[in-house]
């Protein structure tokens, strides 16, 4: 990626290491972008979704090109990526009605520190309906 990443998420590991790695099951192909998250699940993730409905990873024009195999490693767990990069492409959000209350935290937490929007609204109004609730 760019010096323009998050600090967090730029560091890139070669190919070799990509073959003992678990695959997501809903983005295991098609992306341009790989990520892998702290207990090394690969995403393969489309960059112009990345651009279009976060603020939090560098535009496709501000980066220079990468090596094909190249993975960029997240801090975050699987499954929080997992939700995370649902909300950034073009289809129905995941359900959060039954996520347990500290996986809300960390995808609410990787929301704001990746600037996915979509994800923070509807995190947002479960967290406030929780509140009516107590």
């Amino acid at each position: 990626m760019s010096e323009n990443a998050p600090a967090s998420p730029d560091t890139a590991v070669d190919a070799d290491s990509k073959s003992s790695s678990k695959v997501s099951k809903l983005f295991s192909s098609g992306g341009d972008v790989i990520f892998r998250s702290s207990d090394g699940v690969l995403f393969h993730i489309q960059q112009k979704y990345l651009e279009n409905m976060t603020e939090g990873f560098p535009l496709a024009e501000h980066t220079t090109p990468t090596q094909k195999d190249e993975i960029v490693s997240l801090p975050e767990k699987s499954s929080v990526l997992e939700l995370l990069f649902q909300f950034t492409y073009p289809q129905m959000p995941p359900d959060l009605d039954d996520l347990e209350f500290p996986a809300l935290m960390e995808l609410a937490a990787a929301a704001e520190k990746y600037f996915v929007h979509h994800s923070r609204i509807q995190g947002s109004s479960i967290l406030l309906s929780m509140r009516n609730i107590c």
